[in-house]
């Protein structure tokens, strides 16, 4: 396999490799099979070339155009944790209607009747 063909492979898995000086960097990590380690050390000069001569000044017309746009992994990161917030919201408010609907006291009522469950302390 050249290191033409394995950089084509690696996009191809939705794995964003960065040229950064001499060294190269795999996102996300987890998504990196030993033998495609292996591969990606014996075409890291390659492949460093390459990824340089694509996102240089004036670059392109490389493996990376053709392949299409891929999103950065910490776009996607982003947009994880911000529906894990958005999620966290809607489950707040559902907890928060149904306890309305069952006609229970509201969370921040005070202290417990007979204290804290674990000490039976009613201080606050």
């Amino acid at each position: 396999m050249t290191a033409l063909e394995l950089l084509a492979d690696v996009t191809r898995r939705g794995i964003e490799l960065v040229a950064h000086g001499d060294r190269l960097w795999c996102h996300p990590r987890s998504a990196v099979t030993p033998d495609l380690l292996a591969g990606l050390r014996t075409h890291k000069p390659a492949l460093l070339a390459l990824l340089r001569d694509v996102g240089g000044p004036g670059g392109g017309g490389g493996p990376a155009e053709t392949a299409g746009p891929v999103e950065p992994w910490w776009q996607a990161h982003e947009d994880y944790q911000r529906e894990r917030v958005e999620r966290g919201r809607r489950v707040a408010d559902d907890a928060r209607r149904l306890r309305e609907a069952s006609g229970l006291p509201p969370w921040d009522t005070g202290p417990r009747p007979g204290g804290c469950p674990r000490c039976r302390s009613t201080e606050v």
